[in-house]
């Protein structure tokens, strides 16, 4: 894609994750800028169809964190009107959206899935990213449960310290995850791993894949991009450029 097309960033929403989604919005908006894009941030309303087709944008990079952002709703408006789009399509979005069908899918896919990740026990919480076909690098968070904001107090280890065959593996089931979910552009899958160590990587399961991730300089998914060498800016560009429709 030209970087003089015009791109809409939506964020915000009224989901209880509107302020992180604000945040990512204006990141990223300003990231697009800075590498020349014409840039129009909307905070969505419930006007939203209106809204794009007055504007009528070349691509949308959709940071709308919950719902209708994360659940295939807005994909599907997006797909309606014909504006091609960043993340995960309808089905993927659903799907990664309802944890007990997602983890149907993934369980039959040999993928292990655990508890719903409020209820899981205690364990090393790893994160990994993917990006489009590439599993990128594993993060370990030190409090319980993986989070988009991290704290300069609570950063999170990247690479994650842990074994090669446990590091490789997390890597190889978030793609895992990623593909049989049907997922698109970038994803960020959940694992706790309780440590054991004589069955290789026994006692690692899947969480919850991310089909929206936080996208703030200092959320989890651009730190572990930039430790494998894919810059903050590099990374929403990336974004944009693999916008489609019939994801």
């Amino acid at each position: 894609m030209n970087r003089s097309k015009h791109v809409c960033v939506l964020m915000g929403g009224w989901s209880g994750a509107r302020e992180a989604s604000l945040r990512s919005g204006r990141a990223c908006g300003e990231a697009l800028q800075q590498q020349g894009f014409r840039v129009t941030r909307i905070d969505v309303g419930r006007d939203i169809a209106n809204v794009l087709q007055t504007l009528k944008p070349d691509a949308v990079l959709n940071l709308v964190h919950g719902r209708p952002g994360d659940d295939g709703t807005l994909q599907g408006l997006l797909e309606l009107i014909g504006i091609p789009y960043s993340h995960s399509g309808v089905l993927a979005s659903a799907l990664a959206a309802r944890t007990f069908n997602a983890h149907k899918v993934l369980q039959a896919s040999g993928v292990p899935v655990g508890e719903k990740p409020g209820a899981a026990p205690a364990g090393r919480h790893l994160s990994c990213a993917v990006m489009g076909e590439r599993a990128l690098d594993v993060a370990e968070i030190a409090h319980e449960m993986p989070t988009d904001e991290q704290s300069d107090a609570n950063r999170p280890r990247v690479p994650a310290p842990l074994l090669p065959n446990v590091y490789q593996h997390v890597r190889r089931l978030a793609l895992a995850a990623h593909c049989a979910l049907g997922c698109r552009g970038v994803s960020r899958t959940d694992f706790r791993w309780d440590g054991r160590l004589e069955e290789g990587t026994g006692g690692l399961i899947c969480l919850a894949v991310n089909t929206q991730p936080g996208m703030t300089e200092t959320s989890l998914v651009p730190e572990i991009a930039a430790h494998a060498g894919v810059s903050f800016g590099e990374l929403v560009r990336w974004m944009v450029e693999d916008a489609s429709l019939g994801r």
